[in-house]
């Protein structure tokens, strides 16, 4: 057979032999105190096999060699370590058809009798019964529970005592020719083995330990790991929850803002109204009178002037409510004009007058909209930070609007001398729902809405300045695409 064909058949003997080991050792428990006993037990009865079926091999050979005495008495041990042998098989089956704790309990009685059994025929104080008894206690433990491992060393010790008292007293004769003669070859290997088997069923007993340890260890990370995803999944959840439920109540708030400006708008969409009307009628009458022609065409050039003026007042408002992602070049100047005009109304009302600074033109590229949004946002909330009176006498009330530039920082400041912000609630201005005006007044969402587009939209700042009665200062400060 060539060289290559003799290690492969090497290699496929070797995997059959490991195929086969593992269906041997194949566990089926689930949980996992009953999984470690159970490999415990299965590896110890497959020990076990091989030493009585060994034990069997070693007393044939011997029968072959001794007398016919001899024989007949070895022959009484045979059939002894055959019924074992055959009971241990029996033990693996019911194994493996999930008889654990039967199987366990078995076993360990098996040990138990082989020991009582030496206890008896040669001596309650013979070496390979007390390690025996050893074994039988250390398997008891692992294999069924701890308390079983105390009721067995009971046992054990009142079978002892028992047996010492009736060879003491002559009820019982043994064989004691093994305290004359010098410990054997096979004596010491006997005690060896059961000290092996001994280490064997604590050092498994201690892996499967360990390696429930660290499937616990393992399971707990990951556990922490799930937990703390959840939380992190939890947390986010709830910010989108938040920031949609933010969104809605920012449409709502838009809605409501049209709603409070409607009357303003209305208002100072009469007048145009009014005069393009009133010219129409005008020319109607002077149709016909070719010296009104001049007239007329003045007449015409107010009514194109009133038409502007009414798609201005209604380009802002629409800015007020639309919701668009823009990105162009456009004049804050004329952002803030379009925000007084629109606001007029609302301002005269209150009998606030809005005074706009500013020492130059300033463009920049960005979202128009947003910004418009802002701005009136701040000034709204300036008008409405002067309580409502009654009667002509009022003192100076006033709302001013301030665009500088420094450098590459474009600053708007918004200032009154109203209501101003109690100091408590400084911190609270900003957070979502927060309001001190009436429900009817206010979401106490304008604020949280002006920070968030400032900062997203333009990545800027508000800053406010405040005493209770005394007014308060809204500063927006950004650097913009110029």
């Amino acid at each position: 057979m060539p060289p290559n064909d003799f290690l492969i058949n090497i290699e496929k003997s070797a995997r059959r032999g490991a195929l086969f080991f593992r269906d041997l050792t194949k566990i089926k428990s689930t949980d996992e105190d009953k999984k470690r006993r159970e490999v415990i037990l299965t590896i110890l009865l497959l020990i076990s096999i091989c030493l009585f079926a060994a034990a069997i091999l070693v007393s044939f050979v011997d029968s072959l060699t001794v007398s016919k005495t001899s024989y007949q008495n070895n022959s009484l041990s045979i059939l002894a370590i055959v019924l074992i042998l055959l009971l241990l098989l029996f033990l693996y089956l019911l194994l493996k058809k999930g008889f654990l704790k039967v199987a366990a309990y078995v076993f360990v009685s098996i040990f138990f009798l082989l020991a009582t059994y030496m206890a008896y025929h040669w001596g309650a104080d013979v070496p390979a019964g007390l390690a025996f008894y050893m074994l039988t206690i250390t398997m008891s433990g692992i294999l069924i529970n701890s308390r079983s491992s105390f009721s067995i060393a009971i046992l054990i010790s009142l079978t002892l005592i028992i047996l010492s008292w009736l060879q003491k007293n002559s009820f019982v004769i043994t064989s004691s020719y093994w305290r004359i003669q010098k410990m054997d070859l096979s004596d010491s290997i006997m005690l060896a083995i059961i000290f092996n088997i001994i280490a064997t069923i604590s050092w498994l007993s201690n892996r499967e330990i360990e390696k429930s340890l660290l499937r616990a260890k393992n399971s707990e990370a990951e556990l922490k790991n799930e937990r703390d995803l959840l939380e992190i999944n939890v947390r986010e959840r709830t910010k989108e929850l938040q920031q949609a439920q933010i969104e809605k109540m920012m449409q709502m708030h838009r809605f409501a803002e049209f709603g409070r400006l409607a009357g303003g708008l209305f208002h100072d969409l009469m007048n145009p109204l009014t005069a393009i009307s009133l010219i129409f009628e005008n020319n109607k009458i002077n149709y016909d009178n070719k010296s009104k022609i001049k007239e007329m065409i003045t007449n015409l050039g107010i009514a194109q002037k009133s038409r502007l003026r009414i798609d201005k007042l209604i380009a802002s408002v629409r800015k007020q409510m639309s919701d668009q992602k823009i990105s162009e070049n456009f004049s804050l100047n004329r952002e803030i004009d379009e925000t007084i005009q629109i606001l007029a109304y609302r301002a005269r009302k209150n009998r606030v007058s809005m005074i706009f600074k500013a020492r130059q033109k300033i463009k920049i590229v960005g979202n128009p909209v947003k910004f418009n949004q802002i701005v009136t946002n701040l000034v709204a909330n300036s008008i409405d930070s002067y309580a409502p009176v009654k009667g002509n006498d009022i003192p100076s009330r006033k709302v001013e609007i301030e665009l500088a530039k420094l450098g590459k920082t474009v600053s708007l400041t918004v200032r009154d001398w109203g209501a101003g912000i109690p100091a408590d609630d400084m911190e609270k201005i900003f957070e979502p729902f927060f309001t001190t005006k009436k429900f009817q007044e206010g979401l106490g969402i304008g604020l949280p809405l002006v920070k968030e587009m400032a900062e997203e939209y333009f990545n800027g700042q508000i800053k406010v300045e405040s005493a209770e009665n005394k007014g308060s200062t809204f500063t927006f400060t950004f650097t913009p695409k110029l």
